[in-house]
């Protein structure tokens, strides 16, 4: 089974090679290409798109067979070809534009225009269409582009080197195919296997493409995309409260009546399209899309984006969709630099398998054809509920279009009729196969339904000959011996070695970010150093890494040495052993040295608490089921006591009258003698992480975790002895919810408790995060304004962290607040001790401040009375 995927495709290459093709050119009546236009083999779903030069490749059976060629705003064409086995047949055609035709009627300004009636005819088959078929299956290829329009010449002082770029500076940065087959079982279980994956430059990488991602479904009240909020379907439930439709006209294609619809949004700054969706007449589903996305819907960095969509026929009744196109611009300021991106991905779904059995619809939904004039007062008629058929081939047909009459043999089987195995669909939910970047450039030429243009035919020459070179040992030597050179700036910036061939670097950090002031040590110094031994096809990993730190007023050196290993990146099994002595925060999530040496030097308040722990710590942890995660640890500590320094240096140092600095001992501020009395400690750690149904995508040598719809639970224990002795418990809950226009709700809450808590430090207690300063934590589950360490407790306690990020929906009514793509966000923050009963705290912001602040209002609470406000700065983005 190794090595089952390669004959796989070299049976399917040999297939191809002798197979029929057809492959042509598509023009406008001004002879001009026609790109992303669909071609199907009639009465099939075997199918492709043309390229941004108008080409296309399609394989087929041989004998008669019947091309069509559709575009929206254009006559569907249809050619009749008979074709001999292995004969490669070309077909050019030229497209005539399609009129559109409204009917002269009388329409009075208190008529209802007549696209309410076709959308409410879609609004009532929706849910048919989205759950007429309860299985299928498909192949899916994908083409990625992307380019940028102004690359700078240089950031930073830096050249910037892209390969392939125009005298204007622009070009493509990056290209990737696909060809999955694709898996979905109602409700909602779907599955995606990479066969073969092909990136531009990189013939290791696997392309990040995907069809559950890609695919976009106007069936469904709303859609997940690129944006913070789900974008509103206009024929969702609810779609007249968000759109105005207005009717175009309708046009035939190939004896079908088609609905053309305008759909405008009725407000800015909502996740709504604009653009038009095309409705059957009769049987009132979705014929395709031409709809888009502009600033105004709230999305960041993006001008526009387009997406177009062709339905297929793939048996009697059943259409599905055919191709999808999603090209767009936008941009983005780095620096200063405004950089500008362009463009598509394109999408084709062909060879659909269904089951024998799927659902038809008995009724037309409204009795006859309505003319504007009529289309609001006509009656329409109740449809029918659904009916599952036989089979295919003895179903009770509706009045259904005639062109839908050919059915495809190999689109219907019996295969299906059974659901999927039970395991077929859990934990999985994308798969590459290992040999999925190895097919050679011939098996691409064969199979790619889409032809390459010659900018992607370049694009891939160029870097793949750009990569033979950048991987060999000599370039990546002398790249190394260039960068590797010592600068003066490197003293204040930090230094890194590398030796690239070897899969080797090595790490000094930034002295200038180590730099520290607390009242214990005075001036400080931190260093942090490491070397990286990595193999990146296997991505195992082992790091040796040192800490250097030197109070200067405390005249006392500090340093820990430690060694880790991740064995894989499947289990993500690891294991670390440090060894050191260290000064310590008492809670070490308390303060950020940083936060704390503004406020120490700057407003006299030493919020940080530090005792000297000597230690030796050995942790393991890995992934031994799907969704479950287990830590271990045994961790030996000397722990300390540490005053203030007697004489502090008054270098930058504010004094403010009235103000003193506090004492070193957490419990009495006031106390400037040692806080606790030296002994060691013994502590066992155990934590385990839990989430049902968590799916991954899985890489050859990597799994990628995406989550599920279920919260994360967690267990965690501690095991204290030696000179202490007691055992902690947690238990919590975590998540985040997507609710649509709403926004989106993340939560934390936690309960636990101390077991036993006969002999135990203060540095044992629990402690809870939160600030004093001025800058928000950028954790959920930390307070706002709760004291540092005054409510510690060793006892039961439960706390709750909820935020809700509104993405605009609120602001976005706002002319003003509008333009400014601000965005509100709420919270609510609850603490439970025996000590301090009742605490909440309730905090009101606004984030995406010049796209990246955060401001709080903050309204502390104790037994339903205020205590304290304050405001909060920090990163909201």
């Amino acid at each position: 089974m190794k090595n089952l995927l390669l004959p796989i495709l070299s049976c399917l290459l040999v297939f191809t090679v002798q197979a029929q093709k057809v492959r042509g050119r598509v023009t406008d009546e001004q002879n001009q290409p026609m790109p992303y236009l669909t071609v199907f083999e009639e009465g099939t779903s075997n199918g492709t798109t043309t390229n941004a030069e108008g080409e296309y490749f399609l394989e087929i059976a041989s004998g008669k067979r019947r091309i069509v060629f559709r575009y929206l705003g254009y006559q569907t064409e249809t050619r009749e070809i008979d074709i001999s086995k292995g004969q490669t047949l070309t077909l050019d055609v030229q497209m005539k534009p399609q009129p559109v035709v409204l009917k002269e009627v009388q329409v009075s300004s208190k008529d209802e225009d007549p696209a309410y009636a076709i959308i409410r005819a879609a609004q009532r088959n929706r849910k048919f269409y989205l759950n007429q078929v309860d299985r299928f299956e498909c192949q899916v290829y994908i083409k990625g582009l992307q380019r940028i329009l102004n690359a700078p010449k240089k950031i930073l002082g830096q050249d910037v080197i892209l390969p392939g770029l125009d005298k204007n500076r622009s070009g493509i940065i990056y290209l990737s195919e696909s060809l999955s087959r694709y898996y979905f079982e109602a409700p909602n279980k779907q599955k995606e296997v990479m066969l073969s994956s092909k990136v531009s430059g990189n013939n290791r990488g696997f392309s990040w493409n995907s069809a559950m991602a890609f695919k976009f479904n106007f069936y469904e009240n709303s859609m997940e995309s690129f944006a913070e909020r789900n974008f509103i379907s206009p024929i969702a439930a609810t779609s007249f409260v968000h759109y105005r439709f207005q009717y175009i006209g309708e046009y035939k294609d190939k004896g079908l009546t088609i609905n053309k619809i305008k759909v405008i949004p009725r407000a800015k700054g909502a996740p709504l399209f604009s653009g038009y969706i095309y409705i059957q007449d009769s049987t009132w589903r979705i014929h395709s899309t031409d709809l888009y996305i502009t600033k105004d819907a709230g999305v960041d960095f993006v001008d526009t984006v387009r997406i177009r969509q062709q339905y297929i026929p793939v048996s009697d009744q059943v259409w599905m969709l055919g191709s999808q196109v999603i090209d767009g611009s936008g941009g983005i300021e780095i620096l200063g630099i405004k950089l500008k991106f362009a463009g598509s991905y394109t999408g084709v779904f062909s060879s659909y398998v269904l089951p024998s059995k799927y659902y038809t619809s008995t009724a037309s939904v409204v009795q006859e054809k309505q003319t504007p004039a009529l289309a609001k007062t006509a009656p329409a008629r109740k449809a029918r509920s659904r009916q599952p058929v036989a089979t295919a081939k003895t179903m009770e047909k509706p009045p259904v279009n005639k062109s839908d009459s050919t059915s495809v043999a190999q689109s219907v089987s019996d295969k299906l009729d059974q659901p999927y195995d039970k395991n077929f669909f859990k934990g999985e939910l994308i798969r590459v196969e290992k040999e999925a970047n190895m097919a050679d450039t011939n098996y691409w030429a064969q199979v790619r339904p889409i032809p390459l243009t010659d900018e992607e035919r370049t694009d891939y020459v160029l870097k793949d000959s750009i990569r033979q070179v950048v991987e060999s040992v000599p370039y990546k030597d002398s790249v190394d011996e260039i960068r590797n050179k010592f600068k003066p700036i490197n003293i204040l910036t930090g230094y890194r070695y590398n030796k690239s061939s070897k899969r080797v670097n090595f790490d000094i950090s930034a002295p200038i970010n180590g730099i520290q002031f607390n009242t214990v040590e005075g001036w400080a110094l931190d260093l942090n150093l490491q070397m990286n031994r990595y193999d990146s096809a296997r991505t195992r990993n082992t790091s040796v890494y040192s800490n250097l730190h030197y109070g200067f007023t405390l005249q006392r050196p500090y340093g820990g040495l430690g060694v880790s290993h991740r064995f894989n990146a499947i289990n993500r099994l690891y294991i670390l052993a440090e060894a050191g002595n260290k000064a310590v925060q008492f809670n070490p999530d308390a303060i950020p040295f940083t936060h704390n040496t503004s406020y120490t030097l700057w407003t006299e308040q030493n919020f940080m608490k530090l005792y000297e722990k000597a230690y030796a710590i050995v942790q393991s942890g890995m992934q031994v089921a799907r969704g479950l995660n287990l830590l271990a640890s045994v961790q030996w500590e000397r722990r300390s006591p540490l005053t203030n320094a007697e004489a502090l240096p008054t270098f930058w140092r504010r004094d403010i009258a009235d103000r003193e600095y506090t004492g070193n001992d957490p419990q009495n501020p006031l106390n400037n003698s040692p806080a606790f009395e030296a002994h060691q400690a013994l502590v066992l750690g155990f934590r385990m992480r839990y989430q049902p149904g968590s799916q991954y995508r899985s890489f050859p040598n990597r799994r990628v975790f995406l989550g599920s719809k279920w919260p994360v639970f967690t267990l965690a224990y501690r095991k204290g002895m030696a000179d202490v002795d007691y055992d902690y418990v947690r238990f919590s809950v975590e998540d985040e919810l997507n609710l649509g226009m709403l926004g989106s709700t993340e939560y934390d809450f936690s309960v636990g408790t101390f077991l036993n808590a006969n002999r135990l430090q203060f540095m044992d207690f629990k402690h809870f995060n939160t600030t004093q300063t001025i800058f928000n934590p950028s954790a959920l589950r930390s307070f706002r304004a709760l004291p540092y360490y005054q409510y510690s407790t060793l006892g039961t306690f439960f706390e709750g962290h909820a935020e809700h990020h509104f993405n605009g929906f609120l602001f976005n009514k706002i002319p003003l607040l509008k333009k400014l793509r601000w965005q509100e966000v709420a919270g609510l923050h609850i603490l439970y001790t025996e000590q301090l009963k009742q605490y909440a705290e309730l905090t009101l912001g606004i984030e995406k401040i010049f796209k990246i602040l955060r401001v709080d209002y903050v309204m502390a609470f104790q037994r339903d009375q205020p205590i304290a406000n304050a405001f909060r700065l920090g990163i909201g983005f």
